[in-house]
């Protein structure tokens, strides 16, 4: 017999077999929003500092230098047990990244290569990779 706590595990395992980038970024502040609902300062810790971690300053660094003043701006909030404050803002940021991903399909329409993915155009092969 499968006990809540084994479903649940499965079923997280499951999505997260399946999720690209966006949608674990989505996951990460799910989780940092539902801790600052709960009060639970340690995961809305942890969350944040995986947020953190994704942030890449190679190619915009001004905008990763924001992201990072939120994400710690937050933590201190949740640690000064702020954390209606923190949830506030995590949250905006949550419908901004949800927001995104219900765009990207057909944003992925746009950004392919005339002649579809692996065709040809113009007489030349084109790959499979999106048109950046």
């Amino acid at each position: 017999m499968t006990t809540l706590g084994e479903a649940r595990k499965a079923y997280t395992r499951g999505r997260l077999a399946g999720a690209g980038p966006l949608d674990l970024l989505i996951m990460v502040y799910e989780v940092a929003v539902g801790a600052c609902r709960r009060g639970d300062s340690v995961r809305a810790v942890q969350a944040l500092a995986m947020l953190e971690g994704t942030l890449d300053f190679g190619p915009d660094e001004a905008a990763a230098t924001g992201f990072l003043r939120i994400y710690r701006y937050c933590a201190e909030l949740v640690r000064d047990g702020q954390h209606e404050e923190a949830g506030r803002w995590l949250s905006e940021l949550l419908e901004a990244w949800a927001g995104a991903r219900a765009h990207m399909p057909r944003l992925k329409k746009r950004l392919m290569p005339p002649g579809g993915a692996g065709g040809r155009h113009n007489g030349k092969a084109t790959s499979s990779r999106w048109w950046f």
